[in-house]
């Protein structure tokens, strides 16, 4: 980099789907720090909530790295990789709020977050992942258990499907 600045940044990649954990892989082999976002997910079958790990973003990787000419030609001959997400042509890293709040949003996916519900339109986020995207929040399907949220990664809106627990209040009489 210019004035050998050497500073490693997040980068998305777009990826075949099917082929995020191949790519992944491949990419901590040759040293470099990934993340999937990954969370566990309550799916309704045969009449009970059971937790399953589902890929809350398919066809993304997230790779931290110094972009050098070296590193930029092994990511686009990585199988699997189809480009760097860019702005203006250049691959465009997150910006570090962007970027710590993946890490923490990771982390926090080990479970659902909890709900928890007074009447039909109004709510409290209590723990997990959620509390910090309250304010993306546009739908809640009660049905089945999902939060629609709408977030910003490197310039490019995303909108992600996120479990939750819910918990009722009972009316005071």
């Amino acid at each position: 980099t210019a004035g050998g600045d050497a500073m490693t940044q997040w980068y998305v990649l777009q990826v075949l789907t099917g082929q995020e954990e191949d790519v992944q892989q491949e990419l901590e082999r040759h040293g470099y720090e990934t993340l999937l976002l990954r969370e566990m997910r309550t799916i309704r079958q045969r009449g009970s909530w059971r937790e399953q790990e589902y890929l809350l973003m398919p066809g993304y990787l997230f790779v931290r790295l110094e972009l050098t000419d070296e590193a930029y030609y092994l990511l686009n001959g990585t199988a699997g990789v189809i480009r760097i997400l860019s702005t203006g042509g250049r691959p465009s890293p997150l910006e570090e709020h962007e970027a710590a709040w993946l890490q923490i949003l990771a982390e926090q996916l080990g479970r659902p977050s909890t709900i928890q519900f007074y009447d039909a339109h109004t709510y409290r986020v209590v723990d997990g992942a959620l509390r910090s995207l309250e304010r993306q929040i546009t739908g809640i399907d009660r049905h089945r258990r999902r939060v629609r949220v709408m977030i910003t990664i490197a310039g490019h809106p995303h909108r992600l499907s996120l479990s939750y627990c819910p918990i009722k209040v009972r009316e005071r009489s």
